[in-house]
């Protein structure tokens, strides 16, 4: 915890707010903007292969409503990167997700080097820890420089595979602590997620507002003019 506020003091001295939180279904739209602002070579390292925006839209809809989680990374308030948690087995008894588990991480370029993919692995990693997960896995392609270095930073163990790396993290057994810490991060992204919902519907009520006083006063205006129009006559035949 002390970690994720030290990253967000920093990124104050450089004049920009950064902070991490679960995503809900409701955050649909906001994914779907993301994927589409992703670059090529971004899309292709995260899905390990080129991917069309038809697909990557596609991804969009199923990504909150698949098992696991996906973390949203925020950057004065834009969805800037994210972090998935999907089981890579079955569960067993006492674990809410699987023991074994992968992960996956995408951060738009330029906001890359700013300490937000860390957050998110770190968001990934507690999370995976407070579902009984033992062994998290990150794949990622050979050429993905900023992955490997990334995944090195949190303690994984990079074995290649063909054209790609897996990188492990042997998770530690969770604690009450960890427990907890956890059920208290979840429940404040829950807040702030619907706090954000509750403030764009009433923006878009306001809106909404003010076109419906533009139209009314439309209508004013028209009243000054003639109730009936001139009729044209036709010419005789």
């Amino acid at each position: 915890m002390s970690d994720s506020l030290s990253e967000l003091r920093r990124n104050r001295r450089n004049d920009t707010s950064m902070f991490c939180r679960r995503l809900w279904p409701s955050d649909v739209d906001t994914v779907r903007a993301f994927v589409l602002r992703l670059d090529s070579e971004t899309r292709a390292n995260r899905f390990l292969a080129a991917v069309s925006d038809a697909a990557a839209l596609a991804y969009a809809e199923r990504a909150l409503v698949t098992k696991g989680l996906v973390i949203g990374g925020f950057v004065d308030g834009i969805l800037r990167g994210l972090g998935e948690l999907r089981p890579a087995g079955r569960p067993s008894p006492g674990c809410l997700l699987a023991p074994l588990a992968e992960a996956a991480f995408v951060v738009e370029h330029p906001f890359r080097r700013e300490g937000l993919g860390s957050a998110l692995f770190r968001r990934i990693v507690e999370a995976a820890r407070g579902r009984g997960v033992g062994d998290l896995h990150v794949r990622c392609l050979n050429g993905n420089g900023p992955m490997r270095r990334l995944a090195l930073r949190h303690g994984a163990e990079l074995n290649p595979a063909g054209s790609e790396m897996d990188g492990a993290i042997h998770l530690d057994r969770p604690t009450p602590f960890s427990f907890w810490s956890q059920g208290v991060a979840e429940a404040l992204d829950l807040s702030l997620a619907l706090t954000t919902a509750a403030i764009g519907r009433c923006q878009a009520a306001s809106s909404g507002h003010g076109t419906m006083r533009s139209t009314s006063s439309s209508s004013v205006n028209s009243s000054s003019l003639p109730a009936t129009r001139p009729r044209t006559e036709m010419p005789a035949s």
